[in-house]
């Protein structure tokens, strides 16, 4: 029962759809779920370019060189793509970019999934849709309250606290939730980014005897909002 009091605090909080970054890095080239690399084509602004969700890269010779047409203009196509890229460890989309944890490592097929399997760890980024956002902080206080009940407070607590960002028209609000009980034991992090009243939801969970091998609130500072 405590299970799922637990999984359905996850599924309320992460009721979202998936992000859509320009960046002051940029980053070089985008591989796909199959290994295979392409290079980036960037606009004059630095954004990488995009069209029907697909991503603008140069073709490539068989000996890696870019091919260019009879007019001597490097010749592009638009390929499938999730998104988002990344160089392993920095991310950006249309809408955010963000430094990710060391030993995290991108899920293809879900969105903005980072797992980390050795330390039983996972990222979840998400953009919630028509939030009262006052009302989101009520619930899951309602809801670690109800946790904390049923566990007893030797084996469940719960934190609540702000993040200071480098930007003033963002908020973030952190909860942790620590679980030492051994049908869960882990801790939850949910980071609500307030930008301009657009929330953002970071939901992090590692094993809690993994807990000081990272930290979630450092990688939280380091996003950066478009």
């Amino acid at each position: 029962m405590k299970n799922k009091i637990i999984s359905a605090v996850c599924l309320t909080l992460c009721s979202a759809f998936i992000l859509s970054s320009c960046s002051s890095s940029q980053i070089k080239t985008y591989t796909d779920k199959d290994g295979k690399s392409y290079d980036i084509v960037y606009d004059e602004n630095g954004n990488f370019v995009t069209n029907d969700n697909k991503l603008q890269v140069y073709l490539l010779s068989d000996n890696g060189k870019r091919i260019k047409d009879e007019s001597g203009e490097y010749r592009t196509d638009f390929i499938e793509f999730n998104g988002q890229i990344t160089d392993g460890r920095h991310v950006q989309t249309k809408e955010l970019e963000f430094t990710l944890p060391s030993g995290f490592t991108q899920s293809y097929d879900t969105g903005l999934l980072f797992l980390n399997d050795d330390m039983g760890a996972q990222i979840y980024i998400s953009a919630l849709a028509d939030t009262d956002i006052e009302q989101q902080y009520k619930l899951i206080e309602s809801n670690c309250s109800q946790l904390q009940e049923s566990y007893g407070s030797d084996l469940f607590s719960y934190d609540i606290y702000d993040l200071k960002t480098s930007k003033g028209d963002v908020s973030v609000r952190a909860f942790k939730l620590i679980c030492t009980s051994s049908d869960y034991p882990k801790t939850d992090y949910y980071y609500y980014f307030n930008v301009n009243d657009k929330i953002y939801l970071v939901n992090a969970s590692v094993a809690t005897d993994s807990v000081k091998k990272v930290k979630f609130d450092s990688f939280a500072e380091s996003f950066v909002f478009k």
